[in-house]
């Protein structure tokens, strides 16, 4: 095969569905750039872990540019190994974002965070949706420092969603700071911790408009007293934002199905 032909058909070869860009080929010819790769929808162009924020949100603005504006494109960092992380569990892409369709604002706004977050370690698929961003961690033992790290970061400080990474249904905090203090967080982070077998979920509608309440379920009936008493205990009350309630919701199974108990954060109640 003649060599200038060979070229050109690698460059096809490595950026499978170029018929919907136009100059692709100079993308995925720079050297922050990993692979391109079509998914069967769209092409997925992965960047590079050690690429600065300058070379990625260039790539980002090059691909908008390259592409037509029915095309299906994203961006992803390229996953690398995390702390932490159970050896058996492949780390996903620390982010993905959609370049196309898109207004290269809003893209180049929600890739600016997404930036800032992925600098903070042990944090996961960083995401951003109308505005709220979201991250997983890496390990519950980490999760209270990658909390502290990344809520005092300006794309957090108003809030954002933590989720355990693989078990998202173990432990996972929409933090409102309205509502929410960052003890209170850390409460519910030890709970976690403390009960391994347990789903603690401090919910909330994202965007902190609406206190959360904090459901905790799969807890022996033991479990279910120590905690109830536990978040019961006026002492607390100092783990809140003043002026502020939380509301709690235990759940356990008995014979007769799933019992509940619930109550307000600070707030003996009896039975």
């Amino acid at each position: 095969m003649r060599p200038i032909v060979a070229a050109v058909l690698a460059a096809v070869l490595l950026c499978t569905g170029c018929t919907a860009l136009t100059g692709t080929a100079d993308v995925c010819e720079d050297p922050a750039v990993v692979s391109c790769a079509e998914d069967g929808v769209s092409l997925v162009v992965t960047v590079r872990a050690t690429a600065s924020d300058e070379q990625t949100l260039a790539i980002a603005r090059d691909l908008h540019t390259a592409s037509a504006d029915d095309a299906h494109v994203q961006l992803v960092r390229e996953p690398v190994d995390v702390a932490g992380l159970d050896p058996e569990i492949s780390p996903p892409a620390a982010w993905r974002l959609q370049i196309r369709p898109g207004d290269l604002a809003t893209i180049e706004q929600a890739l600016a965070v997404k930036l800032e977050i992925e600098k903070v370690p042990g944090t996961l698929e960083i995401a951003v949706w109308d505005g709220w961003p979201s991250l997983s961690v890496a390990a519950i033992d980490d999760f209270a420092a990658v909390f502290d790290a990344a809520s005092a970061s300006p794309a957090l400080v108003d809030g954002g969603t933590y989720r355990l990474f693989p078990d998202d249904e173990h432990l996972r905090i929409v933090h409102t700071p309205r509502w929410v203090s960052s003890d209170l967080v850390h409460e519910v982070i030890g709970i976690a911790i403390a009960h391994p077998s347990a789903e603690v979920l401090l919910e909330a509608p994202e965007g902190g408009g609406t206190p959360p309440t904090l459901y905790i379920s799969r807890l022996t009936a033991v479990e279910l007293d120590a905690l109830d008493a536990q978040l019961g205990d006026p002492a607390m009350a100092s783990a809140l934002v003043p002026g502020t309630s939380v509301e709690y919701v235990l759940g356990t199974l008995t014979p007769d199905g799933v019992a509940h108990v619930s109550g307000t954060v600070g707030a003996a109640h009896a039975g």
